[in-house]
């Protein structure tokens, strides 16, 4: 074992970084992997190199956000993909921990429906509002609405269809579910 202090966690995988904005805090990180990448061209490669140390579909999704605003929508949908099939690996693998198929069933949802979200905002991106409405339904399914992102997606897919009551609904749960206040869910 090496003794000197550094800024990696190599028996979880993961990295520490402090900037002053995104940007910066992901350039540290990425020193910090000691992978040589610099970059935010090379987030298909670190997600990959993460998930050999540890079956979490969590970078998988993360790095599809983060294509997901650089509006490469076919990478960001890879990556969704990806997110689903590391899940279903870990959640088989492992599903004697979860001792009751209820939990693994939650796990397989709560991946399922996350990766159905950004395939609903790519769909909602391109213009094709009814299969983002498809997707997006499915999710919220699946999270049984108490999914922010989704229901903050669903209420922009209401704004773009000039649905305002069925938008402002939306919104209401989604800032509900954020502070846990309850009572304010419609």
């Amino acid at each position: 074992a090496e003794n000197n202090l550094s800024t990696a966690m190599k028996s979880v995988g993961e990295v520490m970084a402090i900037g002053r904005n995104i940007h910066e805090s992901m350039q540290k990180a990425l020193r910090g992997l000691e992978t040589e990448l610099v970059g935010f061209n090379f987030v298909e490669a670190l997600v990959g190199a993460r998930a050999q140390l540890q079956a979490d579909p969590a970078p998988y999704l993360t790095a599809a956000q983060i294509i997901l605003e650089r509006r490469e929508f076919a990478r960001a949908i890879d990556m969704a993909n990806r997110a689903e099939l590391v899940a279903a690996r870990f959640i088989d693998e492992n599903e004697g921990a979860y001792q009751m198929a209820g939990k693994a069933r939650g796990a397989r949802n709560r991946v399922r429906a996350a990766a159905l979200d950004i395939r609903a905002v790519v769909s909602h991106e391109r213009g094709d509002l009814a299969e983002a409405l498809r997707l997006l339904e499915e999710a919220d399914r699946l999270t049984r609405g108490q999914d922010f992102a989704v229901q903050l997606h669903l209420g922009d897919l209401a704004v773009a269809q000039r649905d305002l009551d069925r938008a402002q609904t939306h919104y209401v749960n989604a800032l509900s579910l954020r502070s846990g206040s309850a009572p304010l869910r419609t």
